[in-house]
């Protein structure tokens, strides 16, 4: 196929052309006055309304608002193409088409998109001909003085509210309507939805992030309070212990830590070591052993750490006097090896049964206890030779005052000593976990910008990309008299209303993920409006930016060279 044929030579042939010997080769005509009248062939009438020109070359019916030059003629009463119909012209003018070289990829397109244009055109010229949708709009012509006539002559139309009437009148032709977006003339969903997926993901992704960390830092937060923040871990330090050995906090230190003001429960720890374990010795078939750990402990563990037991009982003063073989185990080793609440069943520790009479409860601040094996600090003395019953780790609780307590508990462990014992209690764990929480936020919060930085760019690039496709509607607006900053303001006005949608629908996004979140691991759903509203004005700010060079660029268009056909 050829390349576009100049606008030089089209003019030649409308130069050359006569359209009444046109349109009188066509239909019927009748000298009236300077101009041929005839009726209609667009519509049924009974009475001449069709007026052809020959002065103007401009062919118009009164009645139904047809009009033209003799190749919008050729188009609509022969169903030609736009380069169908000039080649026809050029034919009768004997004119041979010029060699235009090689055809450019949208040369097929170029027909199309004409004849997409002119229906477009005979559309909305439609829409100022009904009465009841335009009467405002021909009111306003009239105040301008503009008669019926001008506006035939000059093909002035309508565009009814709504911005979709255009695509409304297309009906289901996909094709039609592929065209139109081509044109220029109605959007492009695809377009808008791809622009649109960079501020909604980005922001989605922010809030989405700090909405689920704050949800689990209230969560966690609301644990420890439950669990009460007047617990104080006392570990041994290394000058407790000899060359090689342990550092173990010497039992009379026990007594002395209990005996402080304040105090309310001790409770000492030794961690034998991690055994691989089975249920019973039978059950190696049908059970996957795995190490826990082994606690040795005293009487009093479940009323310090304040964790109630799931099912039987703790390790009492009879099991300690006589160093029996019972033991407790965690929640997690219960739900493991499917421990049934009164249920009659012994745990193998190195070939060695234990009886279990009872389930802990899970621990918060011990998470390794949710799975260890807790017995009696005489028992390990007897079946793991741990030399003696000082323990290496004590719990102390202290309602009140419990940091001044744990300044002293170093002081009386190693009498006098400070270097005794480390001691640690909740509060520590929360500032900690806040200083890790506002690190983790602000990394948060820079990958959420630069994933709204890298949409902000897709959002210049498809928008760089519809200037170039929307020339053809920025020649026109231009040669109607329409400024450069209103096109550069028309572009801007799609970027503020993709940088909004895009906000709002991310943070809608966000905290629809924080709350599936929040419902699905039983949290408490945090989320502050100001981020939501922040972020969403951070996609703003970023979607205009990025609107910006591609309006500069829309508004630099010249019409002559949108325009031009050749």
């Amino acid at each position: 196929m050829s390349g576009k044929i100049p606008r030089e030579f089209i003019d030649d042939v409308l130069a050359r052309t006569d359209i009444v010997e046109v349109i009188g080769a066509r239909i019927s005509l009748s000298k009236g006055g300077r101009d041929f009248k005839g009726c209609c062939p667009f519509h049924n009438e009974k009475t001449p309304s069709f007026t052809v020109s020959q002065t103007k070359q401009f062919y118009h019916c009164f009645g139904c608002g047809a009009n033209g030059s003799a190749i919008g003629f050729l188009m609509d009463f022969d169903q030609l193409s736009f380069r169908e119909a000039i080649e026809d012209l050029a034919e009768s003018a004997g004119l041979e088409l010029p060699d235009t070289g090689p055809a450019r990829e949208d040369d097929g397109l170029m027909p199309a998109l004409l004849d997409t244009l002119a229906d477009a055109n005979r559309f909305f010229k439609e829409q100022l001909r009904d009465r009841d949708i335009s009467q405002d709009a021909v009111n306003y012509l009239k105040e301008r003085g503009l008669s019926g006539e001008i506006a035939a002559l000059f093909e002035l139309g309508y565009a009814p509210p709504g911005w979709d009437s255009l695509s409304k009148a297309a009906g289901d032709n996909k094709k039609t309507i592929d065209l139109m977006a081509k044109a220029g003339l109605t959007a492009r969903k695809v377009r808008t939805l791809l622009i649109l997926l960079g501020p909604i993901l980005g922001v989605g992704a922010i809030v989405a992030a700090i909405g689920i960390n704050e949800s689990s830092k209230g969560y966690l937060k609301a644990q420890l309070q439950d669990l009460g923040t007047d617990l104080i871990v006392a570990n041994a330090q290394d000058s407790l212990g000899g060359f090689g050995q342990t550092p173990r906090i010497p039992e009379d230190a026990t007594e002395r830590v209990s005996r402080l003001p304040d105090v309310t429960s001790v409770t000492g720890t030794y961690q034998i070591s991690n055994v691989v374990t089975l249920p019973f010795d039978a059950a190696e078939d049908y059970y996957k052993a795995f190490p826990v750990p082994i606690i040795a402990t005293g009487l009093n563990l479940p009323e310090t750490m304040e964790v109630p037991m799931v099912s039987g009982r703790f390790i009492n003063k009879f099991d300690y006097e006589q160093s029996a073989r019972v033991a407790v185990i965690g929640r997690d080793l219960a739900d493991e090896y499917g421990y049934l609440r009164g249920e009659q069943r012994t745990i193998s520790l190195n070939g060695i049964d234990y009886g279990v009479v009872g389930v802990l409860d899970w621990v918060l601040l011990e998470p390794s206890m949710d799975s260890a094996v807790f017995i009696a600090f005489s028992t390990a003395e007897k079946d793991w030779e741990i030399g003696n019953q000082d323990p290496t780790r004590l719990y102390v609780r202290a309602p009140t005052n419990t940091q001044l307590v744990a300044e002293e508990i170093p002081t009386v462990v190693s009498l006098g000593g400070p270097d005794g014992a480390r001691t640690s209690v909740p509060t520590d764990l929360l500032n900690a976990e806040s200083q890790v929480d506002e690190s983790l936020n602000t990394l948060t919060q820079l990958m959420g910008g630069l994933a709204l930085i890298v949409g902000g760019v897709g959002i210049a690039n498809v928008m760089s990309i519809s200037v170039i496709q929307r020339s053809s509607e920025i020649g026109i607006r231009r040669a109607l008299g329409h400024t450069r900053t209103t096109i550069a303001m028309q572009f801007l006005f799609e970027a503020l209303v993709v940088g909004v949608l895009g906000g709002v629908f991310g943070a809608l996004a966000g905290a629809g993920v924080v709350w599936f979140t929040s419902w699905s691991r039983d949290y408490v759903m945090i989320l502050s409006l100001s981020s939501l509203v922040g972020w969403s004005l951070v996609s703003v700010a970023v979607a205009v930016a990025s609107g910006l060079y591609p309006s500069m660029k829309a508004a630099r268009l010249e019409p002559l060279e949108t325009l031009r056909l050749g």
